[in-house]
């Protein structure tokens, strides 16, 4: 055999990522802001419940 073979793909095949960048970049920002969130809402909740704590058991 050992005879050339054309194959023709089709679809969309950006060569650049720049069309993408933006959106991924977004959804990124919001991912971060979302985890510092909730992890700033946790660490309120922790220092609320250990106030509780010691202002009930620690008379």
């Amino acid at each position: 055999d050992n005879e050339p073979v054309v194959i023709k793909v089709g679809g969309r095949h950006d060569i650049s990522a720049i069309p993408r960048i933006v959106p991924v970049c977004e959804a990124m920002v919001r991912l971060t802001l979302a985890d510092h969130l909730l992890r700033q809402l946790a660490l309120l909740e922790t220092g609320r419940r250990l106030k509780d704590h010691d202002h009930h058991h620690c008379r």
